[in-house]
């Protein structure tokens, strides 16, 4: 977690004196750009090295000094701790090389003591006094960003300090990473079911598709079937109609007919002549 903290001393100092040492730089900003020395008088660029790693750095106001040399043992005592974690450890000021080399000596840390009397990157970190002077802090850069930033801090509390945000900025980096697979897998499977949503929804839309046109296709196969049958129905049920009328009530040539058939079979019967009837004298 980035952080920007004073020390509690600040409030014993007068307004004025607090106003021109208020923090400028603050966490999420960058290392500053610019090349110092160290002890050995090599060239060093904190920014172009520490771009991709972390990157523990305090400055000190004066080397050799009663609060310097505790805060830079401070350091020394746990420094593979911070090597552990992942992190180098790097200690400046405006002291020339020479005094630096004489510090490091004197207090046995194994890392290195940057001078910067031109204030070259102890300006852009507002660890200048005015008109001339180091302000004792430090930070903790995490490629290449500031995520904690200690300004006034107590030359015992320094290492400590620095050492918690450190620890603090492995916990959220391992959270990070054991969180980014999940994600990845909600991302995958959201997009799945996204997925799965579109194609169901265009297999319902294809059905749907199917259904209507073979309802379409039903209807226009009966009404087709209807009209074929039609011109076939109507004529028989005529046909009946007038078989059922004729049967119940005969045409006239039937009815002739039937006469005709009568009168034939009585004539063909002849009938009995009448017996004479004798009349008596």
């Amino acid at each position: 977690m980035a952080t920007t903290r004073r020390s509690a001393a600040k409030d014993t100092e007068p307004a004025a004196k607090r106003a021109k040492t208020a923090p400028a730089f603050s966490a999420g900003d960058s290392i500053p750009e610019g090349i110092v020395v160290n002890q050995d008088g090599e060239d060093v660029n904190l920014a172009e090295k520490f771009a991709d790693s972390v990157l523990v750095l305090f400055s000190y106001p004066k080397a050799s000094t009663p609060g310097c040399t505790k805060q830079t043992s401070g350091f020394g005592e746990i420094y593979q701790q911070f090597k552990d974690l992942g992190a180098e450890v790097y200690g400046i000021s405006a002291d020339s090389p020479k005094a630096q080399t004489n510090f490091k000596e004197k207090t046995g840390v194994d890392f290195d003591l940057l001078s910067d009397p031109q204030y070259t990157l102890l300006g852009p970190l507002n660890a200048k006094k005015n008109p001339k002077g180091v302000i004792r802090c430090h930070w903790v850069f995490s490629n290449g960003k500031a995520v904690a930033v200690e300004h006034l801090v107590k030359p015992g509390d320094s290492p400590e300090l620095a050492l918690e945000s450190v620890k603090e900025l492995g916990k959220t980096e391992d959270q990070t990473n054991e969180n980014e697979p999940d994600k990845a897998d909600e991302s995958e499977s959201k997009s799945a079911s996204n997925d799965s949503e579109k194609i169901e929804e265009q297999t319902s839309e294809d059905k749907n598709d199917v259904d209507d046109t073979s309802a379409i296709d039903s209807k226009e196969e009966e009404a087709e079937a209807k009209s074929q049958d039609q011109p076939e129905t109507q004529p028989e049920t005529k046909s009946e109609a007038h078989s059922e009328t004729t049967t119940e009530t005969p045409s006239d040539n039937q009815v002739e007919d039937q006469v005709e058939d009568v009168t034939s079979e009585d004539t063909k019967e002849p009938l009995a002549e009448p017996k004479a009837t004798e009349v008596k004298s």
